[in-house]
């Protein structure tokens, strides 16, 4: 239980990451930033998205070594795998948008 917890929170804070960079690309803030402020946090909040990266990478390694190996059959990592194809797909589309 715990563990599905981690990953939602982790999952979560990715979602309110890109939801955030997509505001702010999309000019949709509360406040008015210059050009060169909104680039620059664009560049946080990428690297910010990538250490988040990291510490799921991190995570999934983890659990899978530690539950797997006594719960085989245990769903949770399925539910992981299927989170982590939205997110590809999701993570996709936002990169083909930037491509337009």
């Amino acid at each position: 239980m715990e563990v599905k917890q981690h990953w939602q929170s982790l999952k979560e804070a990715e979602c309110c990451l890109r939801d955030l960079s997509v505001e702010i690309k999309n000019n949709n803030c509360d406040i008015t930033l210059s050009e060169e402020s909104s680039s620059r946090l664009l560049c946080l909040l990428k690297g910010k998205l990538e250490d988040l990266n990291v510490l799921q990478n991190n995570a999934r390694m983890l659990y899978q070594q530690c539950v797997l190996g006594q719960a085989s059959e245990n769903n949770l990592f399925d539910d992981i795998y299927d989170e982590e194809n939205e997110a590809v797909n999701y993570s996709s589309d936002e990169t083909h948008n930037d491509e337009d």
